[in-house]
């Protein structure tokens, strides 16, 4: 809301598109940074998007940042306490359904 109207939370769609036109790379730091996480490389023009592993809190606050894990707008069809997600680790990355008391990262996308 705060970047304006062209930003918005990605949806399922966006997400496919991002995990299909991409070959997926785990780094565990990237650009020596010391972050580790998925580095995305377009099969298209050979762009990259990295995105760290800044994992996600439960309910009982405990962190989990091996992993990476990242909201999307669209919400379960059948439970509405349940959204989509991006969710990766150094092994694979995927589209995941989480509970929406989870504390996730948003990446904002542009259009």
């Amino acid at each position: 809301m705060n970047w304006g109207n062209t930003w918005r939370m990605p949806t399922i769609e966006d997400l496919l598109e991002l995990l299909d036109g991409c070959i997926w790379e785990w780094t565990d730091n990237y650009d020596n940074s010391g972050v580790a996480g998925q580095i995305g490389t377009s099969k298209n023009n050979g762009n990259t998007i990295f995105l760290p592993a800044t994992g996600y809190k439960d309910a009982s606050n405990k962190v989990y940042d091996i992993e990476g894990h990242y909201w999307l707008s669209s919400l379960d069809n059948t439970y509405s306490n349940i959204s989509c997600s991006f969710n990766f680790n150094s092994k694979k990355a995927n589209k995941s359904y989480e509970k929406r008391y989870l504390g996730q990262n948003v990446r904002a996308v542009v259009r």
